[in-house]
């Protein structure tokens, strides 16, 4: 898991080889070393900002429940706090405004579970009809606005969006499907969902003027899922591991969509993770084939540094996820 909170800093979490959870952070000119958080967890960390300094955890732990760290002020909480539930994999977790976050989780019955905090206090689970699996994706564009994708264990995608109140019921969108959604906003009323259909290949579908569109097949072909950032309401970049175990890219600015996907090399066995402090700014991140930790960036130039290989970040990583 990458974030970053402000300009010239990143933080990443990872769940290392002890099932501990490991932090480093980047301050826009050296990396520290991995700090152990502690804890014993099963899946990737999930992170999100309510605001400029403050960081937001969500682990699940070995006795499948729920588990939350916060950061703020320069410090971090003393201990975990147990929100309980029966986790199948990890959450998805979205803040529309500060002092608000959901929670989405599927469950052992294979339901999607909602909690949410609001006013210092966190709300009971409720739970969603339908059969799901994998890892749920979620975005906003305000306090009033969300969006949620998830995987039907029949291979579907199914919606569900938040307008001052949730739709009665998922909506399936067309297609089938492999691997995890990735649903990200541009702006306002600008949805994209990126996920791998049953060809491998990258699928994009769109949300504008009310409506999902069909899927867009945008090639390629990927043994993970698919990572996604914008910087701006025209721009998108996309990532994913190939069978060769490389990383590969794919962008779409106003001048429309890269006509292939770049190689950007490694042995990659997790990952990628990517996030964007500034516009134009890209930093990656990917597990390779012994479990350390490496980094390549953009500056927004088109180009890639090392430009040749990864910058190797040590570290003995089991996981690596994405930004919420």
């Amino acid at each position: 898991m990458v974030v970053a909170w402000g300009t010239n800093r990143l933080d990443i979490f990872t769940v290392g080889t002890d099932n501990g959870l490991y932090h480093k952070c980047w301050d826009g000119a050296l990396w520290s070393d991995f700090h152990n958080l502690g804890g014993k967890f099963l899946y990737d960390p999930v992170v999100t900002s309510q605001q400029s300094g403050s960081l937001d955890i969500f682990l699940v732990g070995k006795d499948h429940r729920l588990y939350y760290k916060r950061y703020d002020d320069a410090s971090w909480t003393p201990d975990f706090t147990d929100l309980g539930g029966v986790c199948t994999g990890p959450p998805a977790v979205v803040s529309r405004a500060p002092g608000c976050i959901d929670i989405f989780v599927i469950g052992a019955d294979s339901a999607l579970y909602q909690k949410y905090l609001f006013q210092g206090k966190w709300s009971d689970y409720t739970r969603w009809k339908g059969q799901f699996k994998g890892v749920p994706s979620a975005c906003s564009w305000g306090p009033a606005h969300m969006g949620l994708a998830v995987l039907g264990v029949n291979g579907g995608l199914y919606y569900k969006g938040y307008n001052n109140g949730w739709m009665d019921h998922f909506e399936q969108l067309p297609g089938a499907y492999t691997r995890n959604p990735q649903i990200i906003t541009r702006g306002e009323k600008l949805m994209d969902i990126f996920i791998v259909g049953v060809d491998s290949a990258c699928q994009h579908l769109s949300f504008s003027s009310g409506s999902w569109s069909s899927p867009v097949s945008r090639g390629g072909g990927f043994c993970s899922d698919l990572s996604v950032v914008s910087w701006s309401p025209q721009r998108m970049d996309i990532f994913g591991l190939g069978w060769d175990s490389a990383c590969y890219w794919k962008s779409w600015s106003e001048q429309g969509w890269t006509s292939d996907w770049k190689s950007l090399g490694g042995h990659c066995t997790k990952g990628p993770s990517v996030c964007s402090w500034s516009p134009g700014r890209l930093d990656l991140f990917v597990v390779g084939s012994g479990g350390g930790l490496y980094h390549k960036y953009s500056p927004g130039d088109g180009n890639w540094y090392p430009s040749d290989s990864f910058e190797d970040l040590s570290g003995a990583c089991i996981s690596l996820s994405k930004a919420s």
